[in-house]
């Protein structure tokens, strides 16, 4: 996996604050959040309104926005339709989301019970919810990544003994 530019670092270092923040509230995983927030942003590149997950609009959200979206393949031209998507205050709060719908999703909640009570690790949880062929391998890989494993032990909160 090639080194990150100046702009992914600062975006990956956004979303080790997000994932931090987020385990402030809840153990959810933070590297695989970390690396699915890759993926669909493509390192902090498309992440418009905070949402680089592209949750769609619900009620009592911080804000809507539109993109567009089209109706076919590459093959045929479909007319535009309309899309609604959330609007986040800011990335943690996407993170958030993001992952208690994950939580919540048949057939993948179980997997996260299991990663909760300790069974398996965030490896593993990402080989049983990755959902195209490739897609668990590039989510550890982006998790075993030197910079991303830099800037998540760099944030590490402080332990103090008394």
């Amino acid at each position: 996996m090639a080194a990150l530019n100046p702009f992914e670092r600062a975006a990956l270092q956004k979303a080790v604050e997000a994932a931090r923040g987020m385990n402030a509230r809840y153990p959810y995983p933070a590297l695989l959040t970390i690396a699915e927030w890759a993926l669909a942003s493509d390192w902090g590149h498309l992440q418009p309104g905070n949402n680089p997950f592209r949750i769609p609009a619900y009620p009592y959200c911080f804000g809507i926005q539109e993109w567009p979206k089209t109706n076919g393949g590459q093959r045929r031209r479909a007319a535009p339709r309309r899309v609604f998507y959330a609007v986040f205050e800011d990335l943690t709060q996407a993170f958030l989301k993001y992952e208690a719908m994950r939580v919540t999703t048949l057939g993948v909640h179980p997997h996260y019970f299991a990663y909760f009570q300790g069974e398996i690790d965030q490896e593993e949880l990402a080989r049983r919810v990755a959902s195209e062929p490739g897609q668990a391998e590039t989510l550890i890989a982006i998790m075993q990544h030197p910079e991303v494993q830099e800037a998540w032990q760099k944030t590490a909160p402080e332990v103090t003994l008394a």
